[in-house]
């Protein structure tokens, strides 16, 4: 029962995203990508939107970090261009 409800809950996350990505022009989120002020992303583990509002190095400057103000869960702090080497 509780595998049922997990199954319709990752069915409900990937349609809402299919048709987040077709009514906006909005990006998957991914570590690795690099985004501009003023973008807006979807980030599945949040199931949530939002928008770009700044971005800035981390403190001992080895990371890319956008903070992002999601429509759900607030605002969040995230990494962008990471390169796993």
């Amino acid at each position: 029962m509780a595998t049922d409800k997990k199954l319709n809950k990752e069915k409900d996350i990937q349609l809402t995203q299919k048709i987040i990505m077709e009514s906006e022009d909005i990006k998957n989120y991914s570590l690795s990508d690099k985004y501009k002020v003023g973008e807006m992303i979807y980030h599945p583990v949040f199931d949530d939107t939002g928008e770009v509002i700044r971005k800035m190095k981390s403190y001992s400057g080895k990371y890319k970090k956008i903070i992002v103000k999601f429509k759900k869960v607030g605002q969040k702090t995230l990494i962008e261009g990471f390169e796993d080497t």
